[in-house]
């Protein structure tokens, strides 16, 4: 079972009752557990998820057992249990089939259930579904009745035509606002022209949100933010995805700080600067991100944000080199050729300096 996945993605369902795959539950507990849900306790059916899901109890993590007691749960209402079996068969964890459609479903019921407004994380599920192309026929839910208990006017829905699903991936995403992946994609989407113009804009949270500035400055900033969100249709695309990418990266996500960086390298919705790219990036690498390793090795070699903008091909080196020993595999071969690269770059200027050096003797 993949630990960084299950860390990842069930964590934020149980964290809060003080349940990870880390606590220690003794026997007496996971057998009163199996007391009350044998009297109908439909949380201590959960929480039985939870035990084999982690493998607590020095057992082995069963993922089979987590399903049939999260569905359990999922059965009788409970919202966070429809999230845990909706991610199991998301992923097709373990020894379970993975079957997407089932998973949505699941995500679908207790993002509607509207008394619990607490659990923002079935719509960021609900929300991911929609945005990964599955769709409310796959569920065999009507569009009118799923806007009606999601919250969506059904003529924006109706209106969005093809872009329906985005639209209404889009509207969840904007409602689990405090879920840093949520309010990220919700800036890829905008970046990319994923959702129609006239979708709300969330509003910035205050000057501490706004990178690079002291206080005094940062309330100047954010009147002028105001003032472009009091009229959210004059601000771009690119505009809309920088601020929510600030908005997520405030909130901890480190593909946020990425996509900061490579907004401000290429000024897509903010002015062009390198050295606040520079600063993103390095913020992300704290945490191992490679593709930022990637793009401050391409500032260095091409003198972007550089001192005195000279290009530093030790320093691109060195990244490149940090960049491959991470193992991600997405982005490990590209390191290694463009590692190859700049060390051909230098091997020749060497070699010439060296012969030039020669000659003259």
């Amino acid at each position: 079972m993949d630990e960084n996945l299950v860390r990842n993605e069930f964590h934020p369902l149980s964290e809060h009752h003080a349940l990870t795959q880390t606590t220690n539950i003794d026997r007496s507990t996971v057998a009163r557990l199996h007391n009350q849900a044998h009297d109908g306790s439909v949380d201590s059916y959960y929480f039985l998820g939870l035990v084999y899901l982690y493998g607590l109890n020095h057992n082995i993590p069963n993922s089979n057992k987590a399903k049939d007691w999260f569905e359990k749960a999922s059965k009788a209402g409970h919202t966070e249990g429809q999230c845990a079996l909706g991610l199991i068969l998301h992923y097709g964890l373990g020894d379970v089939e993975q079957d997407q459609k089932s998973a949505m479903y699941w995500f679908y019921r207790a993002a509607s259930i509207q008394i619990d407004s607490k659990n923002k994380r079935a719509y960021w599920l609900l929300g991911r579904s929609l945005y990964e192309g599955t769709t409310l026929n796959d569920i065999n839910v009507d569009p009118e009745t799923a806007t009606s208990a999601l919250g969506l006017d059904i003529q924006d829905y109706i209106n969005a035509g093809n872009q329906a699903g985005f639209l209404l991936a889009a509207h969840l995403f904007h409602k689990a606002e405090k879920i840093p992946a949520a309010v990220h994609h919700l800036a890829i989407m905008f970046e990319y022209g994923l959702v129609p113009e006239y979708f709300p804009f969330i509003q910035v949270q205050g000057p501490e949100s706004i990178e690079g500035h002291q206080h005094g400055q940062a309330i100047q900033v954010l009147a002028q933010y105001k003032a472009r969100n009091d009229s959210s249709k004059q601000m771009t695309q690119f505009e809309k995805a920088a601020d929510l990418y600030r908005r997520a990266a405030n909130l901890g996500s480190t593909e946020s700080l990425y996509n900061l960086g490579l907004m401000y390298t290429y000024g897509r919705g903010v002015p062009l600067n390198y050295s606040k790219a520079k600063n993103l990036f390095q913020e992300a690498i704290v945490k191992k991100h490679a593709p930022s390793m990637r793009y401050l090795a391409l500032l260095a070699v091409n003198g972007w944000g550089q001192l005195e903008d000279v290009a530093n091909p030790n320093e691109a080196i060195y990244w490149l080199d940090q960049c491959i020993q991470i193992g991600n595999e997405q982005i490990e071969e590209l390191c290694q050729s463009e590692l190859e690269e700049v060390e051909g770059y230098v091997n020749a200027a060497e070699s010439f300096r060296t012969s030039t050096l020669q000659s003259l003797v």
